[in-house]
C-alpha cells in the first residue's frame, strides 16, 4: 500500500501544486482588475451620470413628441375634412361646368358663322330689336368686352 501511495502522493501534490500555481494567478488578475476598477470609478460614475442625464433628456423629448403627435393628429382631422368639402365643391364646380360647356360650345360655334358684313348690317339699325341686343350682350359676356 506504501508502493500504492508513493505513486499516487507525487500526481496529487502536482495537481495541488498547479491548483495552488492557477489561484495565485488568478489572485494576481483579480487584484489587477481592482486596481483598474478603482483607477476606472470615476470615468465609470461620469458615464452612468450622463446616461442618466441623456435618459431624463428623452424623456422630456418623448413628452414633447408626443404632444407634438396630439397636436399634429387634430390639424390632420381637420385637413381631412377640409379636403373633403374641397373635393365636394370641386364635384359640384365640374357638374355646373359640364353642364355650362355644350351651351359655350354652341355659342362659339355661332361666333364662328358671323362675318364682318353681319356686324356692319346690325350697325346700321339705329334700334335694334330686342333679340339682337341679348345675342350682343352674349357675345360681349362671352368675349369680356363690357
Amino acid at each position: 500500500m506504501l508502493k500504492l501511495q508513493k505513486e499516487v502522493v507525487p500526481g496529487k501534490m502536482y495537481r495541488y501544486e498547479a491548483g495552488l500555481k492557477k489561484l495565485a494567478e488568478t489572485n494576481t488578475m483579480v487584484a489587477q482588475l481592482q486596481k483598474d476598477l478603482v483607477i476606472l470609478r470615476p470615468e465609470i460614475s461620469e458615464k452612468e451620470k450622463r446616461v442618466q442625464e441623456m435618459v431624463e433628456e428623452l424623456k422630456r423629448e418623448t413628452a414633447i413628441a408626443s404632444e407634438q403627435e396630439k397636436i399634429t393628429a387634430k390639424d390632420e382631422g381637420e385637413a381631412r375634412k377640409i379636403k373633403s368639402e374641397v373635393m365636394k365643391i370641386q364635384a359640384d364646380c365640374k357638374a355646373i361646368l359640364d353642364d355650362a360647356m355644350p351651351a359655350y360650345n354652341k355659342a362659339v360655334s355661332a361666333l364662328d358663322t358671323l362675318k364682318a358684313g353681319d356686324i356692319s348690317e346690325v350697325k346700321m339699325y339705329m334700334k335694334p330689336k330686342e333679340e339682337i341686343v341679348l345675342v350682343f350682350q352674349a357675345v360681349c359676356l362671352l368675349q369680356g368686352v363690357k
